[in-house]
């Protein structure tokens, strides 16, 4: 039996848009599936982020942090001393309107600390961060300065301070740190970042290096009731490279990442 060309070509016509149908049908079902997914994303970022902003209404802050990121960059420079640049990343969300007079930002960079902290000898520079800034006190191991700017209540802004430091090496072995990992090695430091009384969503600590290789390293969290937690850290294969997230971070919160080389 012959079959007509014409014949054959509806055939081949209809298989055609059967199968564009069938991928199409196939498109929009995942297309659904994935906008869901996307969907669900969006809405748990945006609880986070009411949340966020509740606690700031709530504790009668002028702002929140989302996200905090401290990013320290060390190295032996002779063998009797360590140098450090640190610059941390503020995302400030106003709640409230702020003008550069109302003192609201305080910055500070320190080698001392509460009491019972055994301070490592080291001298401390402040550096000009992304806003006007002033110095209201400046001692060897001891600065802090105002950051002044203009928010209006819903804006954002991005805020940068920066810090240098000199550390002699080696370290002084014994040291205690808040107590957040115990005694601390003489090739060994830690990292921190206080919370005090901001309300923040996240901090990110990256700590690299050109001239140290990192060995070991443990983050933790310690809340203002003395309990403490670990934290996962991600240290880069060449060893030169050692980031930890903290989340969930509350009032008084202290986070920090400790290295050793």
């Amino acid at each position: 039996m012959r079959t007509s060309y014409k014949f054959k070509l509806t055939i081949v016509f209809i298989a055609i848009i059967s199968a564009a149908l069938i991928l199409g049908f196939g498109l929009r079902r995942a297309n659904k599936t994935a906008g869901n997914e996307m969907s669900d994303d969006i809405s748990k970022q945006l609880e986070s982020y009411q949340s966020l902003i509740s606690r700031g209404v709530k504790q009668e802050r002028k702002y929140i942090l989302p996200t905090v990121m401290m990013i320290v960059k060390i190295d032996k420079v002779t063998e009797e001393r360590i140098e450090s640049d640190s610059s941390i990343f503020y995302q400030i969300q106003a709640l409230k309107d702020i003008s550069r007079e109302n003192k609201v930002f305080q910055e500070f960079c320190t080698a001392l600390s509460e009491k019972e902290v055994k301070s490592q000898p080291e001298e401390v520079n402040y550096q000009p961060g992304s806003d006007e800034e002033k110095l209201t006190q400046n001692e060897k191991q001891n600065q802090s300065w105002e950051v002044r700017f203009d928010l209006k209540a819903g804006q954002r802004r991005m805020i940068v301070t920066r810090c240098h430091r000199t550390y002699l090496s080696p370290f002084e072995a014994g040291r205690r740190v808040y107590d957040l990992f115990g005694s601390i090695g003489k090739n060994e430091e830690v990292f921190l970042y206080p919370s005090g009384d901001d309300v923040i969503g996240e901090v990110v600590i990256m700590i690299e290096s050109s001239s140290l290789n990192f060995v070991t390293a443990e983050a933790r969290i310690q809340q203002y009731n003395g309990e403490r937690q670990t934290v996962p850290v991600s240290l880069h294969p060449d060893h030169k490279v050692a980031v930890a997230r903290f989340g969930n971070i509350q009032n008084r919160d202290t986070v920090g990442l400790k290295l050793g080389w």
